[in-house]
């Protein structure tokens, strides 16, 4: 799993999902205190073409404050047709995606968060 370090800004943005894209902060922690759903993102037939930018900067550094790193979960699926998913986890580096999905399937991705 790739780790993410970030001194000023943690941010996710999301350039295609088709047909949906779920982000979790720290998703099925024991316990289950420190769960934060980031973006849910879905979309039926043909996805147009979008940029969303989700700020995670605050949202890690309350959930840091208890914990010495999070797991970033990226779900994505897609049902019919194409299912193109482009996003991208900048803090002090990148983690990018640009797949394509086969017709009535999902993928995970994961990354590690960490103050920088």
């Amino acid at each position: 799993m790739q780790t993410i370090k970030f001194s000023d800004a943690l941010t996710l943005e999301v350039t295609s999902a088709d047909n949906q894209l779920t982000v979790f902060l720290d998703a099925d922690v024991p316990g289950g205190a420190l769960v934060y759903k980031a973006y849910d993102h879905y979309a039926s037939g043909f996805a147009p073409s979008f940029t969303d930018k989700i700020d995670l900067t605050d949202a890690a550094n309350q959930m840091l404050v208890a914990e010495s790193s999070l797991k970033l979960t990226l779900v994505g699926s897609n049902y019919a047709g194409g299912g193109q998913l482009s996003f991208k986890v900048s803090g002090d580096s990148e983690f990018t995606v640009n797949e394509n999905l086969a017709t009535d399937t999902s993928k995970q991705w994961a990354v590690e968060i960490q103050k920088g």
